[in-house]
């Protein structure tokens, strides 16, 4: 038999089987009690390459003869692809002596373009003498509404199981034995997972079931169980216990089967494991519980809508704070109109926008004022968060509406106080910039130009790059003082020091700055304006040098004019004395007396002469002068007090210089003598090439900040090193003790 018969099923020619012979008419009768029963007759004759069918077989495959007959291959081209290579495969494997009969299940496309299902089943009836296949006879059922019962079947079964094997549940059957225990006759996968390995052991010996059961729901475990028995369906709770004593909450419903004679065969049961859903439903009411206490407890409040059919929005609750916020309910806020009513009439185009978005799914946050019932107008930070369903669609939407009104508010004060803080920075004659001390960031406004020259940019904003300008001799002295000297206790710093201008020439600047400390009391950053004092410093120079030479000169004057003057006098006055005793001895104390008063104004002169310049060059300089200075007040107070001068180096300092280090000594002894406490002091004065360098030393109390020496005359001395150009530092001395140092440059030669 060719195979091209097999790839058909059907030949090209075809047509209705017409009885001729009384053979023909026996099939023919055959074909009629088919057709009567719904099963359509054909024959496919291999030899004549042609395929014969009944009219019922047309009936049942949905086609009429001149219908079927309009394609070439009619069977091939109407066969479903999905079942075509199989169906060839069959009628092949029997054609080749494989299987003995033809039972093929497959689609056929009916004249109406539908599928359907039809059941061929058929076998070789005549063969030639070498036994090849000549003819192929058999029947077509319409088995359509089977497949689609299978299938519905299938789904059903599939479902069920899926249900049954998946579900946190349990499906079984159980009888009941001779004393009333429930056993166990089938039940799905969820057993074990519903009632543990315990259920295994009932499941396969029966009794022992109330042994999982908690002891406080035994009793009514058995009234719902002797109602089952009795024919009546039962709902309830039950708590089971495991072996390792975790609880699980069960709620099963049972429906008795009973047959005819009213006898109850067999109970049906469903158990569901609840212990999740109770849980869930105890989580729910807790977060619940949460949600709304959050709300209620947080600045302003929380809030949600619900999106209507037609696309609007209505507020449907609000917690406590939205009655503080509006001046009423949101009950009262919906019937005015809801928020277009109450938001203020500037703000509602930016918030309508937003309510698009989140209407469209999107989490929005903005700023708008509300115009309350009594007229005054809050401000308020909202965030809405819309809640999305399966299908994409925003069905509500939970948010929180803070009231920033005093934040605002302060905003506004701020931002006043900020504009007027920078006028004040534009109208001051200086630069005002905040250091962080620990990143070595430096933030300046406006004021670098004037003060240096430098624009925008040309200075970075670091504290290394303004070290960087500073002068090389003041460099270190800034750089080691994170925070100078403070002249008060709120750690106010003041200090003086050189910096390098866009042409390169050298400024003199005045840095007042104030410490921030963090909350562990370490310096933090400097906040502080720093201004331009050159023309200061010249005028206090020409000033410091005429205060000098006037004070020279009415030193000298009193010296060399008063002093010499009134030594004359005294001469006088011996002399006469002296005459007087040997002419008028009566008259000689008198005479006497005035010359020790002469003598007096003679040293008052002298005196005031030295402290009109006290380290006066002719008169030995500063060394001397200190020298004297510790004399004086060691006599004058009792106190140890000792002066050394170290160093190689002859003093090359001015006498306004001098003069004004010797100040800052006397200042600092004085100080150690009143408020120290000191039983011991020491004056050093060391002479270097490039500078020179006063110490005054003691072993007091040291400097408190609460002390009357940490005012005017510390202020004094730190005036006049900065007048000198020169550095003032106090160090605390262990155990006890002070030392006040004051370096300054040393002229060249």
């Amino acid at each position: 038999m060719p195979k091209a018969a097999a790839s058909r099923l059907s030949p090209d020619s075809d047509r209705t089987h017409a009885a001729s012979g009384p053979s023909d008419r026996r099939l023919r009768t055959v074909e009629l009690a088919l057709a009567r029963s719904g099963i359509g007759y054909w024959e496919i004759d291999l030899e004549h390459d042609r395929a014969i069918h009944s009219d019922a077989w047309y009936d049942v495959a949905g086609w009429t003869p001149a219908a079927w007959a309009t394609v070439a291959q009619p069977w091939r081209e109407r066969c479903h692809q999905d079942d075509l290579e199989r169906a060839q495969a069959v009628l092949q494997a029997h054609l080749d002596g494989k299987i003995a009969a033809i039972d093929i299940e497959y689609r056929l496309r009916t004249a109406q373009g539908e599928w359907r299902w039809l059941l061929n089943r058929g076998a070789i009836s005549e063969r030639d003498a070498d036994g090849r296949p000549l003819r192929i006879v058999g029947t077509t059922i319409d088995i359509h509404a089977r497949k689609q019962a299978e299938n519905e079947l299938r789904e059903s079964e599939f479902r069920y199981r899926t249900v049954a094997n998946f579900a946190r549940g349990c499906v079984y059957e159980y009888t009941f034995d001779a004393a009333g225990q429930p056993v166990i006759q089938w039940a799905n996968d969820g057993l074990i997972r519903v009632f543990g390995k315990e259920a295994m052991r009932i499941a396969a010996q029966g009794g022992g079931w109330f042994d999982c059961v908690h002891p406080d729901d035994i009793a009514a475990a058995r009234g719902r169980l002797e109602r089952q028995r009795a024919g009546e369906s039962t709902v309830g709770e039950s708590r089971i216990v495991d072996r390792s004593g975790e609880i699980r909450r069960l709620k099963v419903m049972a429906r008795p089967f009973v047959d005819a004679h009213g006898q109850v065969q067999r109970v049906i049961a469903v158990a569901h494991d609840i212990t999740d859903s109770i849980k869930m439903q105890e989580a729910l009411e807790y977060s619940e519980f949460r949600y709304r206490t959050i709300a209620a407890l947080t600045p302003g409040y929380a809030h949600e809508f619900r999106v209507n059919a037609d696309g609007s929005n209505e507020l449907v609750w609000a917690s406590e704070g939205f009655v503080d916020v509006y001046g009423c309910d949101y009950q009262e806020f919906n019937r005015r109109g809801g928020w277009e009513a109450f938001c203020h009439p500037d703000d509602l185009g930016p918030s309508l926008a937003r309510e698009q978005r989140w209407e469209a799914g999107t989490q929005t946050e903005g700023i708008a004022r509300v115009v309350r019932l009594d007229g005054e107008t809050r401000w308020l930070r909202c965030i809405n968060r819309p809640l999305i369903d399966a299908a994409g669609r925003t069905t509500a939407i939970v948010g929180i509406g803070h009231d920033i009104t005093n934040l605002m508010r302060t905003n506004e004060a701020v931002r006043a106080s900020e504009q007027r803080f920078r006028l004040a920075v534009q109208a001051m004659a200086g630069l005002v910039y905040e250091a962080d001390l620990v990143t070595g960031e430096v933030h300046r406004w406006p004021g670098l130009d004037a003060l240096l020259g430098y624009r925008e940019g040309e200075v970075p904003n670091t504290m290394q790059a303004w070290y960087e300008l500073v002068h090389p001799e003041d460099r270190r002295r800034i750089q080691n003082a994170t925070m100078p000297l403070p002249v008060d206790e709120n750690d106010v710093s003041e200090f003086e020091y050189r910096v390098r201008n866009r042409d390169g020439d050298y400024e003199h600047l005045l840095d007042r700055a104030l410490l921030v400390r963090d909350a562990a009391n370490e310096p933090r950053k400097l906040i502080g304006c720093t201004t331009n004092v050159s023309e200061r410093k010249r005028l206090e120079r020409e000033l410091l040098e005429i205060s000098t030479r006037e004070q020279q000169r009415i030193g000298n004057d009193l010296h060399d004019g008063l002093g010499q003057e009134l030594t004359g006098i005294a001469l006088l006055l011996r002399s006469l004395e002296q005459r007087l005793s040997r002419e008028h001895a009566a008259a000689a104390p008198a005479v006497e007396q005035a010359l020790t008063l002469v003598k007096g104004a003679i040293e008052n002169a002298r005196t005031l002469a030295r402290g009109l310049s006290p380290a006066n060059l002719e008169r030995g300089g500063l060394e001397f002068a200190l020298r004297d200075l510790v004399a004086q007040l060691r006599k004058s107070s009792g106190a140890p007090m000792s002066f050394r001068c170290r160093g190689g180096e002859r003093l090359r300092l001015d006498e306004a210089v001098a003069n004004h280090l010797y100040r800052i000594a006397q200042e600092g002894v004085s100080n150690a003598l009143r408020h120290a406490d000191a039983t011991a002091i020491r004056v050093e004065l060391e002479v270097a090439e490039k500078h020179v360098r006063l110490r005054i030393v003691d072993d007091g109390r040291g400097l408190g900040p609460k002390q009357p020496g940490n005012g005017m005359g510390l202020k004094i001395m730190q005036y006049r090193a900065r007048m000198i150009g020169g550095e003032l530092v106090l160090k605390k001395r262990h155990p006890r003790g002070i030392e006040v140092s004051c370096t300054c440059r040393q002229p060249a030669h």
